[in-house]
């Protein structure tokens, strides 16, 4: 019992040392932390961060405690490289571009831009010109 409680006391810490970061990165790459949306969304995150070790830790700790060792028992090299590569992209890639897409700086060209044989690329789809 008191292993559960510390795995989810260390799951929260993590959980939000996580989260830190990807608000450090996101208002960094945005130049600006003045985005009620993005405030919101960060919230929400932390909510479901919170709620989502509550209910593991009351309904199934193991899987609680399993999920916090960095090495897993029985899971092969490329796995855990691919999960790590998958963290650090939802860790510090989504949210430097998406902060640059709203500081300002466009990421990609906007969908006017693209056009397929003459006409915009969206309405080619539908037959429109």
């Amino acid at each position: 019992m008191l292993e559960a409680r510390n795995a989810a006391i260390k799951q929260t810490i993590l959980s939000t040392a996580m989260l830190a970061i990807m608000m450090l990165v996101f208002y960094a790459s945005a130049n600006r932390t003045d985005i009620p949306q993005s405030w919101f969304l960060f919230s929400v995150i932390f909510v479901y961060f919170v709620a989502s070790t509550i209910v593991l830790n009351k309904y199934n700790p193991e899987l609680l405690i399993q999920r916090l060792k960095i090495r897993r028992k029985g899971s092969k090299t490329w796995d855990e490289v691919l999960v790590r590569a998958s963290n650090l992209t939802a860790l510090l890639i989504m949210p430097a571009v998406a902060g640059l897409d709203v500081g300002g700086v466009p990421v990609v060209e906007p969908r006017s831009a693209i056009r397929y044989r003459g006409r915009h690329f969206p309405n080619c789809l539908f037959g429109g010109h």
